[in-house]
């Protein structure tokens, strides 16, 4: 309901119960009908009358107001709450993606010392087969020059020399 309809709904009501009295006072006191109350009697009765509308309008206005109120602060509350979910959920979510940051860095750190290490070890087969080469090139140099020097027959020239 729009506020323009509220407030002709609003003004007419007001309008209504403030013509009650002098339809009261043009039917009831101006009438030549008899009646056993006299205008003080019906002077009471409407002051209580228009006492009672105009309180219970009042009332009905402090419900609406308060029913309004009320609803904002609900909202203003929810939003607040949505808001805190988000933060909440978005810390999780960081904390989630900041462990996992940590897990990867450790897989590679770890692939990357296992991948070095390889090199090294490679390198180092790779040497000591070099090694073994030479030394079996040395041992058969060495061998080589004793079998020359067994056909040579070196020492016994000698002793005979």
């Amino acid at each position: 309901m729009s506020k323009r309809k509220i407030i002709l709904i609003i003004v007419l009501v007001i309008f209504f119960i403030s013509m009650i009295p002098f339809a009261l006072e043009f039917f009831v006191f101006r009438s030549n009908l008899y009646s056993v109350l006299d205008n003080k009697d019906w002077s009471g009765f409407l002051g209580s009358y228009i006492g009672g509308v105009l309180g219970s309008i009042g009332t009905l206005l402090a419900v609406y107001i308060t029913t309004k109120e009320t609803r904002k602060i609900q909202r203003d509350n929810l939003e607040l709450f949505n808001a805190e979910q988000e933060r909440y959920a978005k810390k999780e979510r960081k904390q989630f993606a900041d462990g996992v940051a940590q897990d990867i860095a450790k897989y590679i750190t770890d692939i990357s010392i296992y991948f070095n290490a390889n090199r090294v070890s490679a390198r180092l087969d790779k040497n000591r087969s070099n090694l073994e080469n030479n030394l079996h090139e040395a041992e058969r140099e060495i061998q080589k020059r004793l079998d020359t020097k067994r056909e040579m027959n070196i020492e016994e020239q000698t002793n005979d020399y």
